[in-house]
């Protein structure tokens, strides 16, 4: 049972070291340059960075958004003022 796993994880850790390398030859064809598929490839991480930090900051602000309308119903409260 365990040598089964162990064959299956191989199996796929070969799979996944091979796709790099094949998206690279492919780009490498289509593009008929060796030095563009490498920027291309390379983009790929900047841009996943790149959406990973604009979602943090969606959050961060959403969550700041969240706490000026609650200081605001806050004061409402407080005061005599009616709800708008």
């Amino acid at each position: 049972m365990l040598r089964k796993y162990h064959t299956r994880l191989s199996l796929a850790a070969q799979e996944s070291s091979l796709s790099p390398i094949s998206i690279f030859l492919i780009l490498v064809t289509r593009c008929e340059s060796w030095s563009l598929p490498f920027g291309v490839l390379l983009s790929i991480p900047v841009a996943v960075c790149a959406a990973e930090h604009a979602r943090q900051c969606a959050a961060h602000n959403q969550e700041d958004f969240a706490a000026v309308i609650r200081t605001m119903q806050q004061m409402v409260r407080a005061s005599s003022l009616p709800a708008i």
